[in-house]
């Protein structure tokens, strides 16, 4: 796992990394971390490739392009590059949620130690959702299917359960409550109707009976369940 430090203040650079280092080593990841730091923003750009940084540690204030221009840069070219801001200041902490920032810390960090530990684990929590996948058995093949490239599960019109993916459909054998099984433990995936589950990350918009999709998909929501059904969505929007 690639973490890379932006500050051009090499003590202040020094102490995210310390501190990074003492947290990540007591979270039992079984990874290998590596560090990169960079005195400027643009050096780093310069270095950066997509999907190779698990997460930024970016400050804003730096001479020439800001951490927070290169932020904007970071997240155009990867969504999944968890940023983590440290600042002086909290004059920009709107701007922050424009790329999603998960923190935004006050310096000196020995001071804000519990703030940047939250965002470091959000970051890490961002990551498993990344990389996470359901087993399924595809003509005899078992294949990982990343998560997050679902938009629904169904399995009502086909003895079959098929995954409806961003770009495809995947008609699996592995049954319908195995697959429940498997994301049990996922927040994002909620059973809106009986035996179809929607990928929150996917909805649009809710309206009184259905939800729409990204892909402008209809999924109707349960009568007997609207209540529930619903007020799980609210809290899904609620926490992330």
């Amino acid at each position: 796992m690639y973490i890379a430090i932006v500050d051009d203040n090499k003590d202040d650079a020094k102490e995210a990394r310390d501190l990074l280092c003492a947290h990540l080593s007591i979270k039992a990841l079984n990874l290998a971390i590596h560090y990169e730091s960079f005195g400027s923003a643009e050096v780093f750009l310069e270095h950066f490739k997509p999907g190779h940084y698990a997460f930024v540690v970016l400050d804003i204030y730096m001479y020439e392009l800001t951490g927070m221009e290169a932020a904007a840069k970071v997240a155009a070219l990867d969504k999944d590059c968890g940023i983590i801001f440290l600042t002086t200041s909290m004059e920009h902490v709107l701007e922050g949620y424009v790329v999603h920032a998960a923190g935004y810390v006050l310096k000196p960090l020995g001071l804000h130690k519990e703030q940047f530990a939250k965002a470091v684990d959000y970051c890490l929590s961002k990551l498993r959702l990344a990389q996470a996948v359901l087993a399924v058995t595809v003509n005899g093949v078992l294949v990982p299917v990343p998560l997050r490239d679902i938009c629904f599960i169904d399995c009502q019109k086909s003895r079959y359960v098929v995954l409806h993916l961003q770009r495809k459909t995947v008609e699996t054998s592995t049954g319908y409550q195995e697959c429940l099984d498997q994301l049990a433990q996922d927040v994002r995936f909620l059973e809106c109707y009986h035996r179809l589950t929607v990928n929150m990350e996917q909805i649009e918009v809710m309206e009184e009976n259905d939800f729409v999709l990204k892909n402008r998909a209809i999924m109707p929501i349960s009568r007997r369940k609207k209540a529930e059904v619903k007020q799980a969505y609210l809290t899904y929007l609620a926490e992330h």
